[in-house]
C-alpha cells in the first residue's frame, strides 16, 4: 500500500493506494501527518481500503507523501547502484541522507522531482 497526498499545494486529498487503484482517505483522516501515523492510520486505510471510495488520481499532482514532516531521513537502499555510477568504491557502510540533501525529493515544487517515496 502506498500513502499519498493528491491535489494543488494545500488542497491536497489523503489517497492509499494498492496495485493501482487509488481509494479516499478522507473518511479517516483529513491528512497524512503525524496524528494520522500515530494513530494506527496505516492499518485503520489498510483495514478500510475496500469500503473506502475508489479516487481516480491520474494527471494529478503528488504532493509530499507527509503533510508537515517534522524530520526527513532517506536510507541510501541503492547506494550500491550509485557508487558505480559514479565510479566510487564502496565504503562498506551503510550511508544516510540527512534532511538537507533530500529536502526536494517526493515533491512537485521548485525542484520538480517527482518521487511517491513512502510505501507502508
Amino acid at each position: 500500500m502506498w500513502l499519498q497526498r493528491v491535489g494543488e499545494p494545500g488542497n491536497e486529498r489523503p489517497v492509499a493506494v494498492i496495485e493501482g487503484v487509488a481509494t479516499d482517505l478522507t473518511s479517516l483522516t483529513a491528512d497524512i501527518g503525524r496524528d494520522f501515523l500515530v494513530d494506527d492510520g496505516i492499518a485503520r486505510a489498510r483495514a478500510a481500503f475496500d469500503e473506502l471510495p475508489i479516487i481516480d488520481i491520474a494527471g494529478r499532482r503528488v504532493g509530499a507523501p507527509i503533510a508537515r514532516p517534522q524530520a526527513v531521513w532517506c536510507i541510501g537502499l541503492n547506494y550500491a547502484a550509485h557508487a558505480a555510477e559514479s565510479g566510487v568504491a564502496l565504503s562498506g557502510r551503510f550511508p544516510y541522507l540527512a534532511p538537507a540533501d533530500v529536502i526536494q525529493m517526493g515533491i512537485d515544487g521548485p525542484g520538480q522531482a517527482r518521487q511517491v517515496c513512502t510505501q507502508a
